[in-house]
């Protein structure tokens, strides 16, 4: 899709015109151009068209860095902005389902926190890539089960950092609520619990019962910030 930037001049107006370019993650140019600032303008815009702005078929994300630098009173300015190009996600995937299974609100946990990409790659190399696009492909209750596991597996890599940031806005009393003490690790049962049943809707041979896979493990580790096991 296209992107817009914009470039301020909080460090006087260009002498020249603003040169950018767009690199993709092997830090190659996708694209370069220039703008020329309208006469005493205080900013400009970079558009990147969306033909330069598409992920390749078959990848899941993909960064791009957009640079630009100019002069004012002969002084180099240089701006960046990094970002990630995403593919679209099937089953219904939303931040607001991992926000439900976690019980918090936008303003406690927002879209950008939530890494739906990431977990989507790492369940279907769980289950293997086959096996996911068969529940695709097929929907009905496997989906709606795949669907949950998904946003389980994005929402219980987020509880270690949640366990200290709500525990900062209770404190500091900005919260718009008095919440109830959470119980982490019955959440965290919860999500393994959908992990667990969308794993095996998906590839039933995972079934430890069945003596011909095993299912999938969830890693706890110790809380990088606090100590405590997550």
């Amino acid at each position: 899709m296209p992107l817009s930037q914009l470039v301020e001049f909080d460090q006087g107006f260009p002498d020249g015109d603003i040169l950018w370019s767009l690199l993709d993650a092997r830090g190659l140019t996708v694209a370069s151009g220039s703008v020329t600032p309208a006469a005493d303008s205080v900013s400009a815009i970079i558009f990147v068209s969306g033909d330069d702005n598409t992920i390749e078929p078959g990848l899941l994300a993909s960064p791009r860095e957009l640079a630009w630098v100019y002069t004012a009173g002969g002084m180099v300015v240089n701006g960046r902005r990094r970002y990630r190009l995403e593919a679209f996600l099937p089953l219904g995937l939303s931040e607001d389902g991992v926000r439900r299974k976690l019980g918090v609100e936008p303003h406690e946990l927002g879209d950008e926190a939530i890494d739906l990409v990431g977990a989507y790659g790492r369940f279907r190399e769980t289950v293997g890539a086959d096996n996911l696009t068969a529940v695709e492909l097929a929907g009905g209750h496997d989906a709606l089960l795949v669907c949950d596991a998904i946003e389980a597996f994005a929402a219980i890599s987020l509880i270690p950092s949640l366990q200290v940031s709500l525990a900062a806005k209770e404190a500091s009393g900005t919260n718009q609520f008095q919440r109830a003490t959470i119980n982490w690790q019955l959440i965290r049962a919860q999500l393994e619990g959908y992990i667990s049943d969308g794993t095996l809707a998906a590839a039933p041979e995972l079934d430890p019962t069945l003596n011909t896979g095993a299912l999938l493990v969830v890693v706890v580790r110790d809380d990088p910030v606090t100590g405590t096991t997550a």
